[in-house]
């Protein structure tokens, strides 16, 4: 199959999945944005990658701003577009994105049902919550009020994708409650790509035992007392 796995964040994981399903015989399009902070996967092309991956950075806006709404809503209609764009130049049997902006990812959602491509949704987090929870801060007032139209798009996203894939048992029970098909939505937990981490030398504490005796000789009391 054809693959666009779009991971709006560029974390590890993600590019992970990517090398993998390549590695299968699938043709896969990895797909991230430029220049946002953060933790970053292996986003950069490797003599062992399979032949049936390819990497492909989306330049993002220098006028985004993270904490800015008329900005930041300004860039993803850009970077949506751009998103869009990669979308119809390739004959893409199924899109997997997940890490994106729900705005950004009803467009992505919204395309392809117009060009017959599978669409999942994959659920890093319950966006429309957290941007609640981050307008509190700032219009304590009518924090919910404003979450409102992202909830309504965030339920349509979820409503109407192919499959939604959820980190947590948590995420699904939420899905659920506003409606979402429980057959199509499963729980995948993230991880770490525990071969790409490096071990340091053990010249340290801990193998002998330092720091569990400085824990016991302190004032603190735990469950070995």
């Amino acid at each position: 199959m054809r693959f666009l796995v779009h991971d709006f964040a560029g974390y590890p994981f993600p590019i992970q999945l990517s090398r993998e399903l390549a590695n299968r015989g699938h043709e896969v399009t990895h797909a991230y944005a430029i220049g946002l902070q953060g933790p970053k996967g292996r986003l950069q092309p490797s003599a062992s990658d399979p032949e049936q991956l390819t990497i492909k950075g989306i330049g993002f806006s220098t006028s985004f701003r993270k904490y800015s709404v008329v900005r930041r809503l300004a860039t993803h209609r850009s970077y949506a577009r751009d998103m869009k764009s990669l979308i119809s130049n390739r004959p893409f049997d199924a899109v997997l994105s997940g890490n994106t902006p729900i705005d950004v990812q009803a467009e992505l959602l919204w395309h392809c049902r117009r060009t017959g491509i599978r669409f999942v949704h994959w659920v890093q987090d319950v966006y429309s919550l957290a941007l609640e929870f981050f307008l509190r801060g700032r219009f304590s007032d009518v924090a919910a009020a404003l979450s409102v139209p992202f909830r309504m798009i965030e339920k349509r996203v979820c409503r109407s994708s192919d499959a939604v894939i959820v980190i947590s048992p948590a995420f699904r029970e939420c899905l659920l409650r506003w409606g979402v098909a429980g057959s199509k939505v499963t729980v995948l937990e993230n991880w770490a790509p525990l071969e790409e981490i490096a071990s340091l030398p053990r010249a340290n504490a801990w193998p002998s035992g330092t720091v569990l005796w400085a824990v016991r000789s302190s004032s603190m009391r735990g469950p070995w007392d």
